[in-house]
Parts: C-alpha cells; sequence; structure tokens
C-alpha cells in the first residue's frame, strides 16, 4: 500500500487479514515524494503495489498535469520490475471543498484515461466513499481522513485484486 495519510491511517495487515502487506503511507507525502522513493518501495519487491497519492499535491497548487507526469513516472518504474499496478482514485474530499473536488475529479479522470491506454488497473474508490461528489460523513470526521468505516469500503473494494 503506497501513498500519503490516507494510505498510512490503516492497519492493513489486520484489515486484510495477513501479515504479507506493507504499508508505506507517509502523512503529507506527495507524487514527488514518492518517486523520490520509489527505490525503497522496489527494494521491497512487492508483487503488487495499489497506489494513491494526490491530495497534497492539489493542496499545495501543483497543476493537474505535473501530478500526472509523476504518476506516469512512478507507475513506469514499478512496471518496469515486473511490479503490477493499481492505481486508486484520488479521494474527494467533504462537502465544503467544492473547488477541491473539482480538482479531484480532474485528476481521477486523467488517471484513469493513462491507466487504461496502459493497461494498468483503476480502481474507483470515490464511487463508494463519495458517489455524490464528496466523502460522505459516515466515511470521514473532518472531510479528508478515513474512519474504520470508510477503510472497510476501501478493502472491499480492492478485496478482488488482491488474489
Amino acid at each position: 500500500m503506497l501513498g500519503d495519510s490516507i494510505t498510512n491511517g490503516c492497519e492493513w495487515s489486520e484489515l486484510l487479514s495477513t501479515c504479507d502487506v506493507v504499508n508505506r503511507g507517509i502523512g503529507g507525502d506527495a507524487t514527488a515524494g514518492i518517486l523520490n522513493r520509489i527505490d525503497q518501495i522496489i527494494t521491497l519487491k512487492p508483487k503488487k503495489v495499489f497506489l494513491m497519492v494526490g491530495i497534497n499535491d492539489l493542496g499545495k497548487e501543483i497543476p493537474v498535469s505535473k501530478i500526472l507526469s509523476n504518476y506516469q513516472d512512478i507507475i513506469t518504474k514499478l512496471l518496469a520490475e515486473n511490479i503490477e499496478v493499481f492505481v486508486q482514485s484520488t479521494l474527494n474530499v467533504g462537502k465544503i471543498q467544492l473547488q477541491r473536488n473539482l480538482q479531484v475529479t480532474e485528476l481521477n479522470r486523467s488517471l484513469k484515461t493513462y491507466c487504461s491506454d496502459h493497461g494498468v488497473t483503476f480502481i474507483d474508490l470515490n464511487r463508494t466513499l463519495a458517489p455524490d461528489g464528496f466523502l460522505l460523513d459516515k466515511y470521514s470526521n473532518e472531510g479528508l481522513h478515513l474512519t474504520g468505516d470508510g477503510y472497510i469500503q476501501w478493502r472491499d473494494e480492492i478485496a478482488p485484486f488482491l488474489q
């Protein structure tokens, strides 16, 4: 599991009932940070990487085009090592941040297209966690980070890809 504080906020081994999951989420991380530490990820020799990052990039006013470019570099490096990559949508945030959700939608649209064009699986977590375009209150206490119920929904969305 690779990403930012949203990824980091879960005990993935416990939630997935397996000890072969490594959590490489770091609070405050962005695509450039992941790109800078991608060799550390590759050294672990994962079979699969579930990647979700981008909300902090948007918070730093990094253009969607640059975020997508960083994603492309991350994905390319992982695929070159025969690591199966699963890109998970950047999560929408709560209702009070409508402008941010418009940026998230633009980013996810670009990611989905890139993944489709390059044979990478894109998992739309927002379909469940933010079906109306904003993160549902029942899955977050503050409109960004997930509650236990939010992580359960996330687990259920990626479960088919864990085999």
